[in-house]
């Protein structure tokens, strides 16, 4: 974004007269402070959102020329699909209208070409296409498409096998953990991890701790990997008899999320003369798009749903501020933040955003802070500090 957060308007003497319980000369302190610490981070999250790289471009014409620019027209269109793919729900991929050359070029801020060969009809190369993200949000909205931009912790995946009277999860032989792995890589809004089973991992969580939900060592694992929670996906082989094929039963629970935690029930049969090897492959394939489409849905900007709330933060110090406003510019869905009143105790902010109060209040737990109606009003405050949250899309496994 960056969020109209309005150190912008405290630069207005009759805006910053609303400023109290600050000296004047502290008040010039907060002020260049405010100004300065704008957080860079905001800026560069949204940049990577709405930006593709390393886009493999190969193309034959009559000449290169001719060669190259039909290779970055079709680039360009690649990469706004692949940006669609990230941010707009699967549901509603059939509705996004293609855009016209002419649309292209306004929504596409920059380009970046590299490695370039060619022979006399050929050319290859890689292309980094950035789109301006007001421009896209326009083109989407105006579709009346939903879509969403906020980039999840990530969360680790451990996959547990109940196989042959076993429970495995680092053996060898650990079918559904090979599935995961195998699985091709994920550009998306919610990173998920897979492990990779080696020694550590398995000082660090037994297969029997991680199926009976043993949080200090759920807690362990993630930590190991820089997640904020885990994924537990216990994965059962059967067969049902009277169709003669093979099911996968496989209960998915969350540990440590903002949501909290959850459990649900999935099952896949496999298609006659499918392997056991495919139908893992499958499901893990079809469990990992759940999640991340459950992100997205959970996390739309609902632009029909504008609203403004009055929230109190307590402060400890001008760092605990900037603090809280670098949190804050991470929210896709709030819109704008002014500065009502700020003291070296607490500020006031009135928050414009998109969405339901338990939307923002989900978004706010993702950037690991309370939001919460108080007997007054609202109030938000930050948790105990986690793993600083990534700060663009991740391909993961």
């Amino acid at each position: 974004m960056p969020k109209a957060w309005n150190p912008a308007n405290i630069l207005d003497l009759r805006r910053f007269a609303t400023l109290t319980s600050v000296s004047a000369q502290m008040a010039g302190v907060v002020i260049a402070a405010l100004f300065l610490a704008w957080s860079p981070q905001a800026s560069a999250r949204e940049f990577s959102i709405y930006t593709v790289s390393n886009l493999p471009l190969d193309e034959t014409a009559e000449s290169a020329a001719a060669a190259r620019e039909i290779a970055l027209a079709k680039g360009q269109a690649r990469a706004f699909q692949l940006v669609i793919d990230r941010i707009v729900p699967k549901t509603e991929h059939g509705r996004v209208p293609q855009p016209t050359p002419a649309v292209l070029l306004a929504i596409v801020s920059g380009i970046e070409v590299e490695d370039e060969k060619t022979s006399r009809v050929r050319y290859l190369a890689n292309l980094t296409v950035r789109f301006n993200r007001s421009a896209m949000r326009r083109f989407l909205r105006d579709a009346e498409i939903a879509f969403a931009e906020s980039i999840g912790n990530p969360l680790i995946v451990l996959p547990v096998y109940r196989a042959a009277g076993t429970v495995q999860l680092w053996d060898a032989g650990n079918l559904w953990l090979k599935a995961w792995q195998a699985l091709p890589s994920l550009d998306g809004l919610l990173p998920l991890i897979v492990p990779k089973g080696d020694g550590e991992d398995i000082a660090v969580v037994s297969p029997e701790q991680a199926l009976n939900g043993d949080e200090r060592r759920l807690r362990a694992i993630a930590k190991r990997y820089q997640a904020s929670g885990a994924v537990l996906a216990v994965a059962a082989l059967r067969r049902d008899e009277a169709a003669n094929l093979a099911v996968l039963e496989v209960s998915l629970s969350r540990f440590g999320t903002a949501d909290g935690d959850s459990t649900s029930v999935l099952r896949f049969t496999a298609d006659p003369n499918m392997t056991i090897e495919s139908l893992l492959a499958t499901a893990g394939g079809k469990l990992r798009d759940e999640l991340v489409e459950g992100w997205k849905q959970d996390h739309l900007i609902r632009f029909g749903e504008r609203r403004d709330m009055i929230v109190v933060a307590p402060l400890s110090g001008l760092a605990a501020w900037i603090e809280l406003r670098r949190r804050v510019s991470l929210i896709a869905s709030v819109e704008s933040a002014d500065l009502l009143s700020l003291s070296l105790k607490e500020a006031t902010v009135r928050f414009s955003y998109f969405g339901s109060d338990n939307q923002l209040a989900l978004a706010f737990a993702e950037q690991d802070m309370e939001l919460r109606q108080g007997s007054v009003s609202w109030q938000v405050r930050i948790l105990a500090h986690k793993q600083q949250k990534s700060t663009g899309p991740v391909s993961t496994q």
